[in-house]
């Protein structure tokens, strides 16, 4: 509660700062001055008409505004700003720290954490007060290279998880300097560009402090990551795609926006086959050979691998939990009793789900499934999954039905005998239970004959 009421109070200070420049530095401009300049009257008997003749400004751009801004700023305007957006915020943060007692892990995210908001803070700062001057511009280049070298050394030296920040910048820095050798040298608009791209990074150092947990803070890969390669992938990924859609479509809002999406779509389509042909590629390979031992094999060379995240362990364990149940019972409790709760919460359904299994009894089973369904309420698709899990084994437990759905139960899949051999052990028991006994023991037969490795299935299917 404490980190949500800290997390709160720095936010809201931020985002009230921010608001509060952004009035200062947009607030309504007169555009058009009317003064009444000459009225020239002539004799009513002769023209009967009296002009009105006016001059008119014409609508200054915005330059003239930011200078008529920077004549209203004042030296107590400066100051009051400076103390109320830089001077509090940055007590609060250094008090934060001082009072924080797990300080291990986040002493370089608030170090970063209070340079990104100097840099934040004195590159708007300078752009409201003090856009013409070159040395000012000059300081806020300098201010966030030195920033980006720091996270690159950070990431390449301990290992931490500061690509996307490694992003971000890579980003603002080339858009910084395509800007530049489009207007011939540091002016506002480059410097724009670097003060929001910092505002990004700020944002983000502050969610690692109050979401990431302390001891993930460490020099773990992020979970489902298996090498350093894959990161630095995904960065060179996203910075020369970023990078080029920016360049190509400048100036071209509409453009840059279906770019954006295009390389996000393309990103998570990316993911997704990573997924399904790299991350579970060692259960592809179990399901067409039903070779558990070479399974387990290759789930301990993946789980060698240096400076993997602890859930990323978890998640290979639940993995081959979920395939070797069949074969052995005393295998699955062995590594039942490693797993410990996920702290990734997309892991937690398939940890949780391990209580609904084969080999309970029919009070467990439903016990299981009650307690899935009342934890999970509030989430449709784990709802989903665990209704259909349930439903499949039913016949196992001996319910009564004249009918069953040929397609869930399907025996003839070209590419997963694991999931073949389940349907045939659950069909058996469907036929025996329905009274048709021939056709359970023709079905036992081809089991017993198929699927032998299958031991604990095999013990089952002898009291038949």
């Amino acid at each position: 509660m404490k980190k949500k009421i800290r997390f709160f109070i720095i936010s809201s200070l931020l985002i009230a700062g921010l608001c509060s420049l952004f009035v200062f530095f947009f607030r309504p401009q007169t555009i058009q001055h009317i003064e009444k300049n000459d009225i020239s009257v002539e004799t009513l008997e002769e023209t009967h008409k009296i002009n009105f003749l006016f001059k008119v400004e014409e609508e200054l751009t915005p330059e003239e505004i930011l200078d008529q801004i920077i004549k209203d700023g004042t030296l107590v305007s400066q100051i009051i700003i400076g103390v109320l957006l830089f001077l509090i915020p940055m007590i609060i943060m250094v008090v934060l720290l001082i009072r924080r007692k797990e300080k291990k892990g986040l002493k370089w995210l608030y170090a970063q954490k209070l340079l990104s908001y100097s840099v934040a803070f004195f590159s708007l700062f300078s752009l409201i007060f003090f856009p013409h001057n070159i040395v000012l511009l000059i300081l806020i280049f300098v201010a966030f290279g030195v920033l980006t070298i720091l996270t690159f050394l950070d990431t390449i030296l301990h290992r931490s998880k500061n690509f996307v920040l490694m992003v971000f910048e890579t980003i603002a820095w080339v858009q910084a300097i395509h800007s530049l050798l489009i207007y011939g040298g540091p002016n506002v608009n480059t410097c724009s560009i670097l003060w929001a791209h910092n505002c990004i990074l700020f944002i983000w150092s502050i969610i690692q402090m109050n979401v990431i947990m302390p001891k993930e803070t460490g020099t773990y890969l992020p979970f489902t990551v298996l090498s350093i390669w894959e990161m630095w992938v995904r960065y060179l990924y996203l910075c020369v795609m970023f990078s080029v859609a920016f360049i190509l479509t400048y100036n071209k809002s509409g453009y840059l926006i279906l770019a954006l999406l295009f390389i996000c779509i393309l990103y998570i389509l990316i993911q997704y086959l990573k997924g399904f042909f790299w991350l579970i590629r060692p259960m592809r390979k179990y399901w067409k050979t039903l070779d558990i031992v070479q399974f387990e094999k290759d789930i301990l060379k993946i789980q060698s691998r240096p400076n993997l995240h602890p859930d990323t362990i978890l998640y290979y364990n639940i993995l081959f939990m979920q395939c070797v149940l069949v074969h052995s019972k005393e295998k699955f409790f062995e590594y039942y009793k490693k797993c410990s709760s996920p702290q990734t919460k997309g892991l937690q359904p398939l940890y949780r789900g391990l209580i609904l299994r084969y080999g309970m009894t029919k009070e467990e089973f439903d016990h299981s499934f009650e307690i899935l369904n009342k934890e999970f309420y509030n989430k449709k698709s784990v709802l989903k999954r665990v209704n259909k899990f349930y439903q499949f084994w039913q016949p196992y437990y001996g319910m009564n039905s004249n009918y069953i759905n040929e397609k869930l139960y399907r025996i003839d899949r070209k590419k997963n005998q694991y999931q073949n051999a389940i349907s045939l052990f659950v069909l058996i028991y469907y036929y025996k239970n329905n009274g048709q006994l021939d056709k359970a023991a023709e079905l036992k037969t081809e089991f017993v004959k198929k699927y032998s490795v299958f031991e604990e299935c095999i013990r089952d299917l002898e009291t038949i």
